[in-house]
């Protein structure tokens, strides 16, 4: 019988919160903590044909309000955190991680025919796309992903990506080195704002500003005094 929490807040596991497991299911000991209901999947979980194990698992079973993962704190100076560390090898050493290597990420999976299948992820990684990009005591470029499965496939493909310098793409590439916003596609466009001309006259034309003003059917543009109606040649 394990021991969950420390100090006065000290409890003994048992068949409602789970165990603490340290060993797989060939006897070999893993350090591996179980907790909660795991039903039929106590060996492990299966996602696009390959099980997956945690090093601390919980799992539940059942229509509740349970969360399977809850951080709590009172402070005033710190809020709760979650935080990975990730050394670059496979023992006790650590060895800097290289360029294009995820640190960290969040797989969303569910069942689909005969196991689970990965819908979509967020994924922090570092960087090493951008010129004159360099992993050292003093330099961590980092690059922020989300990756969506589309119909028909069960590979999920980047859809938003903010590099180091701070630009964003859509549509899968990186995006370019002077573009702030890169959006690509080949067969999709980029929409503006549809509005009325009253509606797009009640907002403070801010320079650089863009509407489409669905009363005159054209693209509108601010100069910080007044909305510009873009007409062709």
């Amino acid at each position: 019988m394990g021991l969950l929490g420390s100090g006065p807040n000290q409890v003994s596991t048992n068949s409602d919160l789970g165990s603490m497991a340290f060993q797989d299911s060939a006897g070999v000991s893993v350090g591996q903590a179980e907790m909660g209901n795991f039903g039929m999947e106590y060996n492990g979980f299966v996602n696009n044909g390959v099980t997956y194990f945690g090093v601390e698992m919980n799992s539940d079973i059942g229509a509740n309000t349970n969360t399977n993962f809850a951080m709590h704190r009172h402070s005033t100076t710190y809020e709760p955190s979650f935080i990975t560390f990730r050394s670059n090898s496979d023992d006790y050493t650590h060895v800097n991680v290289t360029n294009n290597q995820y640190l960290t990420s969040i797989i969303s999976t569910g069942t689909a025919g005969n196991d689970y299948k990965t819908f979509g992820a967020i994924r922090i990684m570092t960087d090493g796309n951008v010129q004159n990009t360099a992993i050292t005591q003093t330099s961590a470029p980092g690059k922020f992903l989300i990756q969506i499965t589309a119909n028909n496939s069960i590979t999920p493909s980047n859809v938003l990506s903010i590099i180091n310098n701070g630009n964003m793409s859509l549509g899968g590439a990186d995006a370019n080195t002077y573009a702030l916003l890169d959006v690509q596609s080949t067969t999709k466009g980029v929409r503006l704002p549809n509005m009325t001309t009253v509606q797009k006259t009640a907002i403070v034309p801010v320079a650089g500003l863009m509407v489409f003003d669905i009363t005159l059917g054209k693209m509108c543009v601010a100069n910080s005094t007044a909305w510009q109606t873009v007409t062709s040649v």
